[in-house]
């Protein structure tokens, strides 16, 4: 398993630093062709493309998904759980889901109830060493 894993760390990173170097190669492309001086001649005036048009703004919001896109891929895999700056709605900190309006005694146990829960708890804990017992004695239940 580990090898596979290896592999596919390897070919993610290596597309992720492939996309890098095409973005910055078309970057600096556009920089060398904007710093570049415009000379107009009458020569040239007939042999000219049309000026190209301007791209709306839907091609640009385009270009940034692309560039968000390749950082995270469908099979990535991770090393650490996510880690939340703010709690999500509904939640309280205690990790309690709210839902509707809660009071300060929701959750609290009575004496008389947490009495009945140990002594559950202790036959729970007796029957399982019973358990265990025979078990090793060779009597499996």
């Amino acid at each position: 398993m580990r090898v596979p894993v290896s592999q596919a760390m390897h070919t993610s990173r290596s597309e992720v630093k492939k996309a890098r170097r095409i973005d910055a190669k078309a970057k600096a492309e556009r920089i060398a062709n904007a710093n570049k001086p415009k000379v107009a001649s009458t020569k040239d005036a007939s042999k000219r493309e049309p000026a190209p048009v301007a791209a709306p703004p839907a091609a640009e919001s385009k270009r940034e998904f692309e560039k968000v896109a390749h950082s995270r891929r469908v099979n990535d895999v991770v090393q650490a759980p996510p880690t939340f700056l703010k709690l999500p709605r509904g939640v309280m900190k205690g990790g309690i889901v709210r839902v509707g309006k809660t009071k300060k005694t929701d959750g609290v146990v009575s004496m008389a109830q947490r009495q009945m829960m140990e002594v559950e708890r202790e036959k729970a804990i007796q029957k399982y060493r019973e358990m265990k017992e025979m078990r090793m004695a060779g009597k499996v239940i």
